[in-house]
């Protein structure tokens, strides 16, 4: 929430319903006033994020009247400045992109993506994100509005895009494939298929190219998962990942840490699928 108070905020207010009516009128409807005055509190919490900033302009305000023109001023260019970032991002992202056969993923991506830089409006309601981001990621954003939202986003996508680019393409294909028939009509974030996959043939010293499991070797998994603690088997895939990450992916903590953010419900799941006997489902292939 905004330090500042309904006072400050007023007249930034009513600035931007002058210019969104470009002067021709000194009246808007009050869903349209909502919309501005969250408008300014995006800008504002902005700029607050920014300690450095934030801290500059409280030594050289004199009024917090000014303080608070000044933040939103900073905070409108920060949103900005994100905006041209995520799009410098998704110009750099369609260059590989690759859907591998999801048609949300490419609906959301190629189709959708494009609508926001056209639709996004920095000035007038920069917490809006436009888009319904259908294609869940591993991490949420939902948690996110406006260009935030959309900056995360394409971050977590350009992390999914590296991870699976290492991997052969008919591998990843062959995952899905196992994970459901019809995959590509699914609304399920397929890294995490096919990296959960991959830990399952680590956690059971598999190797990739060895398609499916015995009998003998689900038990044995069994006994692997249900001999240790949540805490002690989130530590051993988180482990496996380091490892993988530090030999194939050139240590790249961003993309380690938004694979880990996937451990605590990775872990719960592959332990109730181990007590009863269900493995097959979380690791097909």
């Amino acid at each position: 929430m905004s330090e500042f108070e309904m006072e400050d905020l007023l007249p930034l207010v009513a600035e931007l319903a002058q210019k969104y009516t470009s002067g021709e009128s000194s009246s808007i409807t009050y869903e349209k006033a909502n919309q501005l005055m969250e408008a300014v509190l995006y800008c504002i919490n902005e700029q607050e994020k920014d300690r450095d900033n934030t801290n500059e302009l409280l030594e050289q305000g004199t009024k917090k009247q000014m303080l608070a023109r000044e933040a939103y001023q900073a905070g409108y260019d920060l949103v900005c400045e994100k905006l041209k970032k995520a799009n410098q991002c998704y110009v750099e992202l369609m260059d590989s992109f690759d859907s591998y056969g999801s048609i949300c993923y490419e609906e959301t991506i190629k189709k959708g993506m494009p609508a926001f830089f056209q639709y996004y409006d920095a000035r007038f309601a920069p917490q809006d994100t436009v888009l319904t981001l259908d294609y869940p990621t591993i991490q949420s954003i939902y948690d996110l509005q406006g260009v935030d939202a959309i900056d995360t986003y394409l971050t977590y996508i350009s992390s999914e895009q590296l991870f699976l680019s290492k991997l052969p393409r008919q591998y990843v294909l062959n995952v899905l494939m196992a994970y459901e028939e019809g995959y590509e009509e699914l609304f399920d974030n397929i890294t995490r298929i096919v990296y959960r996959s991959m830990m399952g043939h680590l956690l059971s010293n598999k190797p990739l190219s060895e398609q499916g499991y015995s009998h003998e070797q689900y038990e044995n998994l069994a006994i692997a998962i249900t001999m240790r603690t949540n805490k002690e088997l989130k530590e051993q895939v988180e482990s496996i990942l380091t490892k993988l990450i530090q030999t194939q992916y050139e240590n790249n903590q961003h993309l380690l840490h938004y694979l880990c953010s996937d451990l605590d419900d990775f872990v719960i799941e592959i332990r109730n699928a181990a007590d009863h006997n269900v493995l097959d489902i979380i690791f097909p292939m």
